[in-house]
Order: C-alpha cells, then sequence, then structure tokens
C-alpha cells in the first residue's frame, strides 16, 4: 500500500481493526457526510419556502390592489355617465 518510504499517520492505519470494523467506520461516515449534507439542504429548502410563502402573500395583496382598483374605475365610469341624469329627474 502507497509508496514506499511514505510514513502514514497513526490515525489512518487503523492497524488494530479488522476488515469488517474498518468497513463499518467508513459506512458511518458516509452516513454522517449524508445527514450533514441533508441538514444544510432542509436548511436551504426552509429559507425557499419563507421566501416562496413572502412572494404568495405579495401577490395575494396585489390581486386585492388590482380588484379595488377595478371596482374604483367601474364606479367612477358609472358615476360620470349616470351623475347628469340624476339632477334632471329630480
Amino acid at each position: 500500500m502507497g509508496m514506499p518510504g511514505r510514513v502514514w499517520p497513526q490515525w489512518l492505519k487503523f492497524p488494530t481493526l479488522r476488515i469488517r470494523a474498518k468497513v463499518l467506520a467508513g459506512f458511518a461516515a458516509v452516513l454522517a457526510i449524508s445527514a450533514a449534507s441533508m441538514g444544510i439542504a432542509y436548511l436551504g429548502f426552509e429559507r425557499v419556502s419563507a421566501g416562496v410563502a413572502t412572494y404568495r402573500s405579495s401577490v395575494s395583496e396585489a390581486d386585492l390592489a388590482r380588484n379595488i382598483d377595478r371596482e374604483l374605475i367601474s364606479y367612477q365610469a358609472l358615476a360620470r355617465r349616470g351623475g347628469g341624469r340624476a339632477g334632471a329627474k329630480d
């Protein structure tokens, strides 16, 4: 393993562990890395989810403002058309 003359650190050798223990340790390391990655992804998802909720509320407010503006324009148009006739009938 490795180049002759190269000295590996003691913690990388695992000299007293059997192959099964080394494989299990590697699997545990992969699981830990995967769990950390999923935790970071979850936090990112929460941030995006909060942004989408903010966007949806602003779209809802814009929709309400558009409806109010449309009703106001309709009311003004009706007031202009019917304004002159109301005084003549009285």
